[in-house]
């Protein structure tokens, strides 16, 4: 991992829990440290399940007991038995804990006032879009992958979302009785395996493998929900069970689709996954993907450079400064790869107003001012990348596109997505020629 990097989230945290009042004990000038005051603004005016608390804010059950007696002991919080099934506890706000509860609330918001107003109208849309991004990334940390039973309730849950979702968006609807199978006795091991996505506790995703000793690997039941997407989660929960396929010897890894999963054929095309001709009669599919798992010596030896090759960042002093873990461009090989870029106006921080011909016209603008960084112009890209919330903008979207290229024009993908950063109408980014 990179030191920078590393020493750059150490002292965002430093500076976070020192301006938000963290480091004192009487949080908010309250009698109490931040964890009791963050309890019970969790509890809230419905309660919380005691377990289902633990496990979504990740707190040690030890520290989290003591707590718990803590809150009991001034009166703050009531635990009670759930008549349903004994074994769990829910906890509720006492008339004293509801009142506290409305007074932290009252102070966080004087806290928050209190640092906006220190800063001028540029400064403040500069930090809440910074801070939009950064919540988007830390929740994009905070998901974890492990290998769980095909019947648990969470399991089944995902798969229920899975088949919800199939059954909306395909052409007559999906029966997962028609297609292939994917039965629980087939995704436990050895015969294969179940990942679910889980975030603060909570079910987020799913894919599943199943083995055929030594004839390719199916990748199956891939969804993420609505909530996790745009946070990288698919292209994370693939690599899971690539990891997990390789680890079980598996050399090939197939999967088909249907034409209805836009993203998901885009995600597995940058994944390296290869459409190849149809490998089995699925009634759904459109499309049929493999990936080689494992690259052969002789490859590698014959083409060295493509797996050795170093890298450098480009950077226009024009445009606002990346606020993720992401260059506005990287040259490698003999190409230059540039990140998406949305309508966002560089001194004002915010999305420029106007629509998709404004945003278009923005656009092309920062790709210029990272073009002109290169060294570059619009004459050298070879392939664009467009991503548009409405498939409807795409005549007003050419319009604009066709300005700034000349035959022969670049490749170039338009994919539909359901949301972009800042609430953007599209986003562009580019392969160059170095």
């Amino acid at each position: 991992m990179d030191t920078g990097a590393v020493q750059q989230v150490r002292s965002f945290n430093r500076i976070v829990a020192e301006r938000i009042g963290a480091l004192d004990d009487r949080f908010l000038k309250r009698d109490r440290p931040i964890g009791e005051a963050r309890l019970l603004w969790e509890i809230g005016p419905q309660g919380a399940e005691v377990r289902e608390l633990r496990s979504r804010l990740g707190i040690d059950s030890g520290y989290f007991s003591r707590v718990l007696r803590s809150l009991e002991k001034q009166r703050l919080i009531r635990t009670r038995v759930v008549p349903e099934d004994r074994r769990l506890r829910r906890i509720f706000l006492t008339r004293a804990g509801s009142a506290e509860r409305a007074e932290l609330e009252r102070r966080s918001d004087e806290l928050a006032t209190n640092i906006l107003e220190s800063l001028s109208d540029q400064q403040r849309s500069v930090l809440t879009a910074a801070m939009r991004q950064v919540e988007q990334l830390l929740r994009a940390s905070m998901i974890t992958f492990g290998i769980e039973p095909p019947t648990t309730p969470d399991a089944r849950w995902c798969f229920d979302q899975y088949t919800a979702e199939l059954n909306s968006r395909f052409d007559g609807g999906f029966d997962p009785g028609m297609s292939r199978s994917a039965h629980p006795e087939e995704l436990t091991p050895p015969s294969g395996l179940l990942i679910l996505g889980r975030l603060q506790g909570r079910p987020v995703g799913c894919g599943a493998l199943k083995f055929h000793k030594k004839e390719p690997a199916e990748l199956k039941r891939m969804w993420i929900a609505e909530s996790a997407r745009g946070l990288g989660v698919g292209r994370r929960l693939l690599a899971e069970l690539e990891r997990h396929a390789r680890k079980a010897g598996v050399k090939v890894l197939r999967l088909e689709t249907n034409r209805a999963l836009y993203e998901a054929i885009h995600l597995y095309k940058r994944s390296g996954y290869v459409e190849v001709e149809a490998f089995n009669a699925e009634p759904y599919a459109h499309h049929w993907f493999e990936k080689q798992l494992v690259v052969l010596k002789s490859v590698v030896t014959q083409y060295p450079q493509e797996f050795s090759m170093s890298k450098s960042a480009i950077t226009s002093s024009e445009l606002t400064p990346p606020v993720g873990p992401f260059s506005q461009a990287i040259r490698v090989g003999g190409f230059i790869y540039f990140s998406g870029q949305v309508g966002q106006d560089p001194t004002t921080g915010k999305l420029v107003a106007g629509g998709i011909a404004a945003e278009t016209e923005r656009v092309f603008q920062n790709l210029s001012a990272v073009l002109k960084a290169a060294g570059k112009s619009f004459d050298d890209v070879v392939r664009a990348g467009v991503y548009l919330t409405s498939i409807s903008d795409y005549v007003a979207l050419n319009g604009i596109y066709a300005k700034h290229f000349s035959q022969p024009f670049p490749a170039r993908t338009v994919i539909g997505v359901a949301a972009l950063p800042l609430g953007a109408c599209v986003e562009i980014d580019l392969v160059v020629k170095a």
